[in-house]
């Protein structure tokens, strides 16, 4: 029974037909020109594999980027959103406040406060000093009236322009 081997153990004597392990070698090794070729042919792959990597990183980056920059769009245009907003509610309680204290509209864009109290301030001071539209005085000193002294219109004009010439001097 010392010749049944069922493959368990090895052998205690190893034979002239055993041969020692090799390591995994691929096919075609005993060929040093196709060893250099697969070894080529692998390091062409990486550099090919490490390249397309890259370049899906450079794209994800770009589309991050992208997508900031959208992100970065909508908050501008909300920001202007919002300043058009606060501007329109200022234009409108300009108008309230000039409506209601009876401001006229040429004088309203002199209203610049941004409270309604500011706003009631400016106008009631405006309202203080400005003048009516329909105000005939236009504070070039006092008239005095040309005495009609004549009807005859151009001799009129010629002694009121000698008069005129005599207050002068």
């Amino acid at each position: 029974m010392a010749d049944d081997n069922t493959g368990d153990a090895p052998a205690a004597n190893p034979t002239a037909d055993d041969k020692p392990a090799e390591p995994n070698v691929p096919a075609g090794a005993e060929n040093p020109d196709a060893v250099r070729n697969a070894l080529k042919a692998e390091r062409t792959a990486a550099k090919e594999a490490a390249k397309r990597a890259e370049a899906a990183e450079a794209r994800l980056a770009e589309l991050e980027e992208r997508d900031k920059s959208e992100v970065e769009k909508a908050q501008g245009k909300l920001t202007k959103a919002e300043q058009r907003a606060a501007d329109a509610e200022a234009k409108l309680l300009r108008y309230e406040v000039a409506t209601e204290l009876n401001v006229p509209a040429k004088l309203v864009p002199l209203l610049t406060a941004t409270s309604e109290e500011g706003l009631r301030e400016q106008a009631t001071l405006l309202l203080e000093n400005a003048k009516p539209a329909d105000a005939s005085d236009f504070d070039s000193g006092a008239r005095t009236p040309v005495e009609d002294t004549s009807s005859d219109p151009k001799t009129a004009l010629g002694q009121g322009l000698l008069k005129a010439l005599e207050n002068r001097r």
